[in-house]
């Protein structure tokens, strides 16, 4: 067996801010890589999230981050560590699915169930948001318009609370994310229709739950900040 490697805590540090790119700014100016190598940047403050990426790389400003956001599409806004929103790689979309999608799920399925929502119901209205959302962006508000003319008023408390409601289990089995917002309001996509040449749309099978878990995990551990 080799002999462990002692390491000191100033020579973790110096590892962990190097991965981050803290300690010397990335050469790589693309915020779809920094997003990569830090494991996410947490977006439930939009603002802090570009700033969390553009800062790591000399030159890199928030529109830099808004353009690989909404016009290349190599960002993806949706739940992720925590069950907090953050922008992750599109192309690591599965990873994080697979790795994170299912037990974060449980917790707002419970959540809704506690709250009289039945697992018949939330299918139904599961569909009819996908349905929905086949023509493009929707708004909260639009989007329970069009839900509720399919499966009467009770389906709108379900998708206009704030912390998601079904469209959150929705974005947790990778079919849903954020789309570009419209004024103060944010709006939902069908990730299929946002990210077609996405890996998550060519890998249907997505990665095994317990190799993916190893995967995320090891990369946390290597970019966690000090």
């Amino acid at each position: 067996m080799d002999k462990a490697i002692e390491v000191s805590q100033a020579q973790v540090n110096s590892f962990r801010l190097g991965r981050h790119c803290l300690s010397r700014r990335a050469n790589m100016p693309d915020p779809a890589y920094i997003a990569s190598r830090i494991c996410g940047a947490q977006a439930q403050v939009m603002s802090a999230a570009e700033m969390s990426i553009g800062t790591r790389v000399e030159g890199m400003t928030a529109s830099h981050v808004k353009h690989a956001l909404l016009k290349e599409r190599r960002l993806i806004k949706t739940w992720a560590m925590r069950g907090a929103l953050h922008l992750l790689a599109a192309e690591d979309l599965p990873l994080y699915i697979s790795a994170l999608g299912h037990h974060l799920k449980q917790n707002v399925v419970s959540w809704l169930g506690r709250r009289g929502l039945e697992h018949r119901a939330s299918d139904k209205i599961s569909k009819a948001i996908l349905d929905a959302l086949e023509a493009g962006p929707l708004t909260r508000k639009e989007l329970a318009g069009q839900v509720c003319r399919v499966l009467g008023e009770n389906a709108a408390k379900w998708i206009e609370h704030s912390w998601g409601g079904v469209a959150k289990c929705l974005a947790l089995e990778g079919h849903v994310c954020f789309g570009p917002s419209l004024g103060n309001e944010t709006t939902y996509v069908r990730v299929d229709k946002w990210l077609r040449d996405s890996p998550q749309n060519n890998n249907p099978d997505r990665i095994p739950q317990d190799e993916a878990s190893m995967e995320e995990q090891s990369h946390s551990d290597n970019t966690s900040a000090v």
